[in-house]
């Protein structure tokens, strides 16, 4: 089974193969305004997405269903899994924070000294560089 997830604010679109090669595409979360999507290599059909002031949604079943994680009333603008850790997660929000989490998206923490950030709308890991994360970030003046 092949499965692609795209939002399209404000529903999330599916589209899994079937038997005989044909696609059906269903519009999941309509309820929820989904703004970025990162699937977790390290654990089969997991799925995070960031949405619109409610935080953190994880899913277990490749976008079927979400459960919300954590970072309610958080505009999240961007997420990234680490490639080599499991359960290392980043999103960057909306205020400006960056955040951490190391267990799977459960519990979130603030990175120190990202108080001075303007924007955060990008995050992404290198597995390169395995003990770093990058943000696209603008300083606040």
């Amino acid at each position: 089974m092949t499965v692609y997830l795209s939002t399209l604010v404000p529903d999330l679109a599916r589209a899994e193969t079937r038997p005989a090669s044909e696609w059906a595409v269903d519009l999941m979360a309509s309820d929820v305004d989904i703004r970025c999507l990162v699937a977790d290599p390290h654990a089969t059909g997991a799925v995070f997405s960031g949405t619109q002031g409610g935080g953190v949604l994880r899913s277990d079943k490749v976008g079927r269903t979400f459960t919300p994680m954590e970072l309610d009333g958080w505009i999240v603008k961007s997420l990234a899994v680490h490639p080599s850790r499991s359960g290392h997660l980043y999103t960057g929000t909306k205020p400006p924070h960056l955040f951490a989490s190391e267990d799977g998206g459960r519990y979130w923490r603030e990175l120190e000294g990202t108080d001075q950030v303007r924007s955060a709308t990008a995050t992404t890991c290198t597995p390169r560089q395995a003990a770093s994360a990058r943000a696209a970030a603008e300083e606040r003046r």
